[in-house]
């Protein structure tokens, strides 16, 4: 019975070692706890700094013949405490040799163990599928104490105390702090919204305190680990905090590993638009290698959208009918669907952007079209929900375990269970959908970083580059933000601006004609006329027609376009004649 209980049973076995009064019940304790196996690891590391030296002893012959090489970092540390006792020191050795351990490095131990937990490695996690596990921790009356935590975070929560342990051994352990800054932001992305990590309430600083605080160079290294295990959000959470500490001449710097650059062309339009932000703010006089693709992002932001785009991929066209159907009610545009996902490699790529592929088949099929999404270079980190039966759904959660990117869904579940699936597997991946606020933030940002560009006029970026959706811009875009673009505009120095600007502000009206006029008049200051005769005709018909005093603000800003434009005095003449 111990042994089924796994670590839930340790404490009690653990305290008839303690106590020692029973040298025959502590043989086959020990026994019990070996047979435990991996799952009395952490337990009894816990346990092993806190113990009488000679149950210290007893602990790491346990381990020993346990062992699983999670204990490493803890038989070392041990080990190379002061204090220890050379019997203590002896079998702590002996086990860290056993258990497959070299390097004699502290710190270098648990920075390993804190990169596996970062990973989430299956094998670290006593019961994966229950929803929470145990940290342990252990007290001199107490005992072993169990804290339980969001299986979800459990990992990262390991990872951060670990990475901890790993500090308090070497202070100057960078990986380590890239590595607790990563895991504590990641932990604040994937907890559930009604679960809970204890550990989280006691923490004096919010994730993105460290993430800044520790400065350009931990942040890069945080977006490195995000951008190889594809994680979107976390890729985005660095990208915000490089944005906030690195020197605007060191954004770009040549020699190493540069994961910003990888991050143009990340398979998720958000952190494309994130990382085109942070870059064209930097303003680097040095060309660099993607600097071409800088300015065509910001001009897709400016037309960034919250639709959503899906891939569907089912043998059966009904299948594939009832997919789409369910993802349109929930919002999204289904831009592709097939039974084999090669066949929807074309729509993507003409696409802009995907934020989700549904397949629906069996277990060999899911992992067959899972392989093909990854191996997508437009799709490596897109979010897939594989709906299919009960029994293939339990095979895939284990198949994918490690993979947050990849969910499954019970084929006949309702509405409302699709539409949860979707945006819990949305919110792990990817840090949700796309909202209408998020994408006109992103409009608003790239069009007041696209007229700072241009203002500057030097530097490795072409406010030109986005000329074409700037114009397209004027055509769809409405309210405050159109202003916005035709101040844009009104910086280009093209016939194109300037013949859009007027067509723009003679086709308005109101105050939006007042401002669209003045910003043809700023074109034709810095970049001469360039408007072609109807135009000019044009203009001359909304002066005629703007007498009284109710027009005199449209009067006005047509007669400084007019003057701006360097036309002949004839027609002011004319009015003050008539």
């Amino acid at each position: 019975q111990a042994v089924e209980a796994g670590e839930y049973a340790v404490p009690q076995l653990l305290d008839v070692i303690v106590s020692g009064r029973n040298p025959e019940l502590e043989i086959r304790v020990t026994s019990v706890i070996e047979e435990i196996k991996r799952q009395a690891v952490l337990p009894l590391c816990a346990a092993l700094p806190e113990v009488s030296p000679s149950v210290q002893v007893k602990v790491c012959r346990m381990l020993s013949n346990i062992g699983w090489p999670t204990a490493i970092p803890t038989l070392l540390d041990v080990a190379s405490t002061r204090g220890t006792t050379p019997e203590v020191k002896n079998a702590a050795m002996t086990a860290f040799r056993r258990l497959g351990g070299t390097s004699t490095d502290v710190s270098a131990a648990y920075t390993a163990l804190a990169k596996r937990f970062f990973d989430e490695e299956q094998s670290l996690v006593a019961y994966p599928e229950d929803p929470a596990n145990m940290v342990w921790s252990y007290g001199p009356h107490s005992g072993l104490v169990q804290t339980p935590v969001a299986t979800s975070v459990f990992c990262q929560v390991m990872a951060m105390r670990s990475a901890k342990a790993a500090l308090i051994a070497d202070s100057s352990n960078r990986t380590a702090l890239a590595v607790f800054v990563a895991a504590d932001l990641r932990r604040e992305n994937q907890i559930g919204a009604n679960e809970s990590d204890p550990f989280a309430d006691d923490a004096k600083y919010s994730p993105q305190f460290f993430a800044t605080a520790a400065g350009s160079s931990t942040a890069r290294a945080v977006l490195a680990m995000a951008v190889d295990s594809k994680d979107t959000a976390l890729v985005r959470d660095a990208i915000e905090a490089l944005g906030m500490t690195v020197e605007r001449g060191r954004m770009v710097t040549s020699g190493g590993r540069r994961p910003l650059l990888e991050c143009l062309r990340y398979p998720d339009r958000r952190v494309q638009y994130d990382t085109a932000l942070v870059l064209s703010a930097a303003m680097p006089d040095m060309a660099f290698a993607g600097d071409n693709q800088v300015v065509p992002l910001l001009a897709n932001a400016i037309r960034a959208t919250n639709d959503s785009y899906a891939a569907v991929v089912a043998s059966t066209e009904e299948d594939r009918n009832s997919l789409t159907s369910k993802l349109s009610r929930l919002g999204f545009s289904v831009i592709a669907s097939g039974p084999s996902f090669y066949d929807l490699e074309g729509e993507i790529n003409r696409a802009n952007g995907i934020d989700l592929v549904l397949v629906q088949g069996d277990s060999s099929s899911a992992v067959e079209a899972v392989g093909q999404v990854r191996n997508f270079a437009r799709t490596g980190a897109t979010p897939v929900l594989l709906v299919n039966s009960g029994a293939d759904k339990i095979a895939m959660d284990r198949e994918f375990a490690s993979d947050r990117g990849t969910a499954s869904f019970i084929n006949g579940g309702t509405e409302a269970q699709f539409e949860s699936a979707v945006d819990a597997l949305m919110n792990v991946a990817a840090g949700g959908r796309l909202t209408e606020a998020e994408s006109m933030t992103y409009t608003r940002n790239a069009l007041q970083t696209l007229a700072t560009i241009a203002r500057s006029g030097k530097g490795v970026y072409s406010v030109t580059d986005a000329e074409s959706s700037l114009l397209a811009g004027m055509s769809t875009i409405t309210g405050g933000m159109r202003l916005l673009v035709a101040e844009v505009i009104s910086l280009i120095d093209t016939e194109a601006s300037q013949q859009a600007l007027l067509d723009a502000a003679l086709a308005a009206g109101g105050n939006e004609q007042v401002a669209l006029l003045d910003y043809a008049s700023a074109n034709a200051r810095a970049f001469g006329n360039k408007a072609e005769d109807r135009q000019i005709d044009a203009l001359r018909r909304l002066i005629a027609s703007s007498t009284g005093d109710g027009n005199a603000r449209t009067a006005d800003a047509a007669g400084r376009l007019y003057g701006s434009l360097d036309l002949s005095p004839d027609e002011t003449v004319r009015l003050i004649a008539d």
